[in-house]
């Protein structure tokens, strides 16, 4: 990475698993490395992933919203202590965004252009759950890519 541009912020994709915690501690690694602001932690409430379930058989609807908001302040709250854990001086920034995650996170990062890097926990994802879900992500790491540095935690 380099290190003469200034670190005005570090951008976190929030996920809750455990992967999400490694990807958090790689955050804070990075944010006191090169000196950063600010750690954004972008949640993505998207309503379609949450709603449908594996079965299909459910439709977004005013329920899944409720449920999702009270996600996010589980997963903010759980990443944030764990960030003050490690360093208590940390800048933190919740960031919300709603829509489909992928088009939302790249949006995002296409209009802020104080990003030193975003991380990205990602969990393995198996035949069934591509099907599922939709096909490859890395097209989507790509245009990332072009407008910022992209760390992928596995």
């Amino acid at each position: 990475m380099d290190t003469k541009k200034e670190c005005k912020s570090l951008v976190l994709v929030a996920k809750g698993s455990e992967i999400g915690g490694i990807a958090l501690e790689k955050a804070v690694d990075l944010f006191e490395k090169f000196r950063c602001k600010t750690l954004k932690i972008v949640l993505v409430l998207d309503a379609d992933f949450f709603s449908t379930g594996l079965s299909g058989y459910t439709k977004p609807n005013a329920d899944a919203k409720i449920g999702l908001e009270h996600i996010d302040n589980v997963i903010f709250e759980k990443l944030e202590n764990r960030a003050k854990q490690i360093n208590k001086n940390i800048n933190i920034e919740r960031v919300v965004l709603e829509g489909k995650t992928a088009e939302q996170i790249l949006k995002y990062v296409k209009q802020h252009n104080d990003i030193y890097a975003i991380i990205i926990p990602q969990d393995e994802r198996g035949p069934i759950e591509k099907s599922l879900l939709g096909g490859e992500i890395e097209p989507f790491f790509e245009e990332i890519k072009k407008s910022t540095k992209l760390i992928v935690v596995k």
